[in-house]
């Protein structure tokens, strides 16, 4: 078995360029490095209007249904990869529905991950996207509605963004199995990496520590900002409705849960706030989460006070709201799902039509009772009227 296999084993030109191209039924095999376009994808590589389906398969690390590793610079636009992608080897294994490994600068927008990503033996770095991304690597406007499973560092979009990595405007409907630090969006989220105006709401199992709706463990000094959670987490130990563990110098801010959590040392929003990690301004659902902690970790309030505007506007979110959309069933959901200008909009349901008005006053179920009598002889005069006419008309 080979490393480097794909359509193309490596694309040595920096720059190159693949545009419109649609891989339909792959079956690909390889040892390390295994995608369906390319094995190892050369540094500023730009693919657009691709699309995979088929079957991507790697007895070694790193591969994925675009490509085994992504270089440095590379831009991934307007792609869809709906294959499988497997991995039998054990350990660190690296693959994602798009690539294993997205290096250095690399930047995926625009995207759709249809892909059922599974780690046979359980190895770490899987991701519906990436398993790994490296340095200032970005996820932008994109989704996952695939399977990922896998052992450790398992994410909806992302096994572990590790360093200053970027993933905004980007959402989740899969759904994550894995053992420890696994996550609806990320599995470990760290450095400074960031995720903003970002959702999750696929079922996350994990049985091991750390499982988060969202992310499973966010360290060092990444931040959660504007984001939400919706699915059941079910954990071994440490699990949140967003996030599993929070750590280090790690932020939430402004994001929200309420996703049913099952396990052991549990939490509502966090399952367990360690260092200087802080949560700011969030909050979970307590009836549907079934927890009830108040010590720092997320703020519980009642499925009537989720839905309710006053609760966010009173934490100085940026919300407003709309009767145009209500996809979150009555929550709090982001502006870019609308298309509009507030960071956040909550469902407002639009008030009934105004009655017409009968003499000056509105006319209501009150005032027919009032009326009935006459209109029951303005009936039977206009009955009457209605014969008399068919008389006369008989005997012309």
């Amino acid at each position: 078995t080979e490393d480097d296999v794909g359509l193309f084993g490596r694309t040595e030109t920096p720059g190159a360029t693949v545009l419109n191209l649609h891989l339909v039924n792959v079956n690909v095999t390889g040892r390390g490095n295994v995608g369906a376009l390319a094995g190892r994808a050369s540094a500023g590589l730009w693919v657009n209007g691709v699309s995979v389906t088929g079957t991507v398969t790697a007895e070694g690390s790193r591969a994925g249904g675009l490509a085994g590793t992504l270089r440095s610079d590379s831009l991934i636009e307007d792609t869809y990869v709906g294959c499988e992608v497997i991995s039998n080897d054990t350990g660190t294994v690296r693959i994602g529905g798009f690539a294993g490994e997205l290096e250095d600068d690399a930047t995926i927008i625009d995207s759709h991950s249809a892909a059922i990503v599974r780690s046979v033996h359980d190895g770490e770095y899987v991701g519906g996207f990436i398993g790994e991304m490296e340095e200032n690597a970005q996820i932008i406007r994109s989704h996952f509605t695939g399977e990922v499973s896998g052992g450790d560092r398992v994410g909806g979009l992302a096994g572990q963004a590790q360093n200053d990595n970027l993933i905004k405007d980007s959402w989740s409907t899969g759904t994550v199995d894995g053992k420890e630090q696994v996550g609806g969006l990320v599995g470990d989220l760290s450095g400074t990496s960031e995720i903003i105006a970002s959702y999750a709401t696929g079922n996350v199992t994990a049985s091991g520590q750390y499982v988060g709706g969202l992310v499973g463990d966010a360290r060092s000094d990444s931040s959660v900002r504007d984001s939400y959670a919706l699915g059941q987490v079910i954990g071994g130990q440490y699990a949140g409705g967003l996030v599993g563990r929070a750590r280090g110098d790690a932020t939430i801010t402004n994001s929200y849960s309420t996703g049913a959590v099952s396990g052991s040392d549990t939490g509502g929003l966090v399952g367990f706030l360690d260092g200087e990690a802080a949560v700011t301004n969030s909050f979970y659902d307590l009836n549907t989460s079934g927890q009830n902690d108040d010590d720092g970790r997320g703020e519980p309030k009642t499925t009537a006070e989720m839905k309710d505007i006053g609760t966010f506007s009173g934490a100085n979110w940026d919300i407003e709201t709309t009767s145009e959309a209500d996809p979150t069933d009555g929550y709090p959901f982001l502006s870019w799902q609308l298309s509009g200008s507030p960071t956040w909009y909550i469902y407002l349901m639009p008030s009934p039509p105004t009655p017409p008005v009968v003499g000056g006053e509105a006319f209501s179920a009150n005032k027919l009772g009032i009326l009935a009598p006459w209109l029951g002889l303005i009936g039977a005069i206009g009955i009457g009227a209605a014969i008399a006419v068919r008389r006369r008309r008989a005997n012309s």
